[in-house]
């Protein structure tokens, strides 16, 4: 998991945005599902959640400014594409929230 940072930087550099937007929300998802399971349960020290959250934080503020450095070069069909895969992301995430609680 470590590589997806500089993997998201490389695809970015290379032209390939959706590929480096896509890395920067694999890192968050692993770190979402966990504050989603701790939210249910309440079984983890509050520090470790804050932590978690600030780590998501971080991510999302990467994906934002990875669209905000290239909007301006991008067509509006290819900007479509950037918020499309980012609004995929976490419409699959919310559904696999609200699926996992129905078991």
């Amino acid at each position: 998991m470590v590589l997806l940072e500089p993997t998201a930087y490389l695809l970015e550099r290379s032209g390939d945005l959706t590929g480096a937007l896509q890395q920067h929300l694999d890192l968050i998802g692993p770190k979402l599902s966990v504050v989603l399971q701790v939210n249910q349960s309440e079984a983890i020290d509050s520090h470790v959640e804050e932590a978690l959250a600030d780590d998501i934080q971080r991510e999302l503020d990467k994906a934002i400014g990875l669209c905000q450095r290239n909007s301006q070069r991008l067509e509006d069909a290819e900007n479509e594409v950037l918020i499309s895969v980012a609004m995929r992301h976490v419409i699959d995430k919310h559904s696999y929230r609200h699926c996992g609680s129905n078991y």
